[in-house]
Order: C-alpha cells, then sequence, then structure tokens
C-alpha cells in the first residue's frame, strides 16, 4: 500500500470501553478521533500530532474547544466528517486520511462500531466518558487505551494523577460537609453542546 512502511507495526489485542475485543497497532501514528469528547481525550495526552482529520464541528466552535485553541493545527486537517452526538460518521472521508485507528466516543456501543470497522477496514476503539466525567474510572480506562495505543503512556499517567490530585483536593475540601448540605455546582466550559 503507497505510503504504508513495509513492515507492518506490531499488534496487540486490547479492550475497548464497550467490551470489545480490538485488534491494534502499536505503535499507531496516524489516529481518527470521532465523536463528542473523542478528539479531547486524544489532545490530554499529547496525541494531536497523530491527528491526519477533524470533524466539521471541531472547526466551527474553537473557543469552546481549548484543546483547539491549544493545538490550532488541527483546524487545517482535513474533514472527515459534521460530527456531533447524532451524526453518522462518513467512512469514504475515514477511509481517505488512512488512519491506524479510530477512537470513538458517545456514538457507541458495540454495533456502530463493528459497523464502522466494517465499512473502513480500520481498528474501531470505543472510548467513555462514563458517567462522572473528569473524575471516572472509563475517563482513566479511555486515556490508557490511547496511551498504549499510541506511546503516549508517559503523558496519561501524568494526566490521571493530575486529574486523580484535584479529586482528592475536592474530597478532601468537603468531607466534612454533610452530603444533604453540599451545594450543587455547574462546571462550565467542559464542553460545547453541537449547535
Amino acid at each position: 500500500m503507497p505510503g504504508r512502511d513495509a513492515a507492518a507495526p506490531p499488534k496487540t489485542v486490547v479492550t475497548d470501553l464497550a467490551g470489545r475485543q480490538v485488534e491494534v497497532p502499536v505503535l499507531a501514528n496516524k489516529v481518527m478521533a470521532i465523536g463528542p469528547g473523542a478528539l479531547r481525550l486524544v489532545c490530554y495526552v499529547n496525541g494531536a500530532d497523530k491527528v491526519v482529520g477533524v470533524e466539521n464541528l471541531e472547526k466551527q466552535q474553537p473557543t469552546g474547544r481549548p484543546y483547539i485553541l491549544a493545538h490550532p493545527e488541527l483546524k487545517d486537517l482535513p474533514v472527515i466528517g459534521q460530527g456531533g452526538p447524532d451524526s453518522t460518521p462518513d467512512a469514504e472521508k475515514l477511509v481517505t486520511v488512512k488512519p491506524d485507528v479510530i477512537f470513538v466516543a458517545h456514538l457507541v456501543g458495540r454495533t456502530k462500531a463493528d459497523e464502522l470497522l466494517a465499512k473502513t477496514g480500520i481498528p474501531v476503539v470505543v472510548l467513555s466518558y462514563g458517567i462522572l466525567a473528569a473524575f471516572d474510572e472509563d475517563v482513566y480506562q479511555s486515556l490508557a487505551l490511547i496511551g498504549k495505543i499510541t506511546g503516549n503512556e508517559k503523558e496519561v499517567q501524568e494526566v490521571v494523577a493530575y486529574l486523580k490530585n484535584y479529586q482528592q483536593d475536592l474530597n478532601s475540601r468537603t468531607k466534612d460537609i454533610p452530603a444533604e448540605k453540599k451545594p450543587n455546582v455547574y462546571v462550565g466550559a467542559l464542553a460545547v453542546p453541537p449547535g
């Protein structure tokens, strides 16, 4: 295949957040991150330089996406589909940018991931934010998968330690407040809804 190394990268099998066993290349040098939150997770572990295309939604509202502000070069990449929670990925556009692996979030479920794999022939790894978003074990597992597949494991350790440190800090600050007296809070700018 033109543009690929003669020797295929070694492969391993990972279990994604939908419980699927997926054979992936390690170390993947070209990745796609589709669905709300997937590109954010890839950027968290310093993987922006491996991204080969972006969804149009990522280009439309960069001010609500600090990872795009931190990596403006992402806006210059080819568009591989509209993006957003109700968008179906464009398999033809995905194939044209030739990623080694596709990370997906919030499209998900086994069926859609398996359908995308069948259409593209490219390994599809499902990520998740779980219930608690930033402080959820699913986020840590998602970051670990990205790190293992891309070789950014050191960055994953740093990010997870950082998040856990802040979670511990918040827990210690509120430990003496009875549950019924803890105020509800709103976290702004974590994500911007499509539209």
